[in-house]
């Protein structure tokens, strides 16, 4: 989560009116100064590379696009575009900025709170109507929801679902890079961008193995998980976007330690904040003001300057005073009875492993294929059959797998 969050830091990201404006215009319509600002803030953003191979005498070019999805104190980030939009560069610009930004946070964590009522199998059903009332949006005189709104929900499912991310850590103890992750799949619905088909039609979201490791026994360790708040995502990521980004933050250094002590330069770098030196008072208060709110909303419990100023900017060196952050009483008692039951699960869980009888039975009472059978435990087809034929042992971790999803 260190790796992924920061990724949606910073203030809502979007296009220069500028660029907003040139980008309305169809290409025949633009002056040759025109079509260079966008070629230019494209390069910035976009690396097309072109592959020649030749096979069966005839030379073939391929196109591979990577997009530059966030680069801030913490993290550097980018990601494999699909083959097909790798031409349609100008179409993803604005959702790419929409997404990785505060609004994608609120949509990400939504489909985490849809994932949470379900059991946390790590799939669930929903439609777009379904996720817009779990973000608190209202319908209009219509009954219905804007379609410029559900198109925006679709495109963001769409980006959140369809891209491999390479995340590179800058900051912390665990720094180095996660490759290839792609956060969600789509499922029941064709990928190919087509926002009516995800907007009028029901379909899955499915969690890869990031989302997985949150609630799978690991060695000796029970589950481990941060608890979301379902009033976080009915937040304005306009008016509140450090709220939305610092109470998730929070919440995973809570699920750790029992309160937080931050320098403001670290939190600064963790917010995005990059504001010259002259505005950095600014920044102070901004910090000091969503604290306020998170506090009077009930996201955390208090804060305070170590030191015992009232505000940062009274300070000579207002960048390496510390601020301690507590959570809120309600999190503290829910941590508490995490920790009871991870007591119990380690002596109900030590040692428990599947045999292959056991093995058998679970599949055969599963009614489910194969393929899918070995997708809910995350083995291959071919893993599946080794232990079937006695090949391979049925480790702790395949285990701890069946255990979870079969309620065992």
């Amino acid at each position: 989560m260190f790796g992924i969050l920061p990724m949606f830091a910073g203030k809502p990201q979007k296009l220069s009116q500028a660029i907003t404006k040139i980008l309305t215009k169809n290409k025949e319509e633009r002056t040759t100064d025109e079509q260079d600002q966008i070629d230019q803030y494209l390069s910035s953003i976009f690396d097309i590379e072109t592959e020649i191979s030749y096979s069966e005498g005839r030379e073939n070019i391929r196109k591979k696009g990577f997009i530059l999805l966030c680069d801030n104190p913490i993290v550097t980030a980018n990601a494999q575009l699909p083959e097909n939009h790798i031409d349609n560069q100008e179409g993803l610009i604005s959702y790419i900025k929409r997404t990785y930004g505060s609004e994608g946070l609120r949509h990400l964590l939504a489909i985490l709170v849809g994932m949470e009522e379900n059991g946390r199998k790590g799939i669930c059903k929903i439609s777009i109507n379904e996720h817009l009332n779990r973000l608190g949006y209202k319908k209009g005189d219509n009954r219905t929801y804007k379609y410029e709104l559900k198109k925006t929900a679709a495109e963001i499912i769409y980006i959140l679902s369809s891209l491999y991310i390479t995340i590179i850590k800058k900051k912390g103890k665990n720094k180095g890079s996660i490759e290839a992750l792609k956060l969600f799949n789509l499922e029941g619905v064709k990928v190919d961008f087509d926002t009516d088909e995800l907007i009028n039609s029901d379909f899955y979201i499915s969690t890869t193995e990031w989302y997985k490791q949150a609630f799978l026994s690991q060695e000796d360790e029970s589950p481990k998980y941060t608890k979301l708040l379902k009033t976080l995502i009915h937040e304005n990521h306009l008016h509140h976007s450090l709220t939305i980004y610092l109470t998730t933050l929070f919440g995973v250094f809570w699920r750790m330690q029992s309160f937080i002590e931050l320098k403001v330069q670290t939190l600064i770098e963790w917010c995005d904040l990059n504001s010259s030196e002259s505005n950095k008072h600014r920044d102070y208060k901004t910090i000091e003001s969503e604290l306020n709110y998170m506090k009077e909303k009930n996201y955390l419990g208090n804060w305070e300057i170590k030191s015992g100023l009232l505000s940062i900017s009274e300070s000579k060196t207002p960048l390496e005073e510390n601020i301690i952050i507590y959570p809120p009483i309600w999190l503290n008692e829910s941590i508490k009875q995490i920790e009871e039951k991870k007591e119990i699960f380690m002596i109900e869980n030590k040692n428990q492993i599947i045999n292959l009888d056991q093995f058998e039975e679970i599949y055969l009472k599963s009614n489910l294929t194969i393929k899918e059978f070995c997708e809910k435990i995350d083995i291959s087809p071919r893993m599946f059959h080794l232990i079937k034929k006695g090949e391979r042992n049925i480790s702790n971790k395949i285990s701890s797998k069946l255990i979870y999803h079969f309620n065992l």
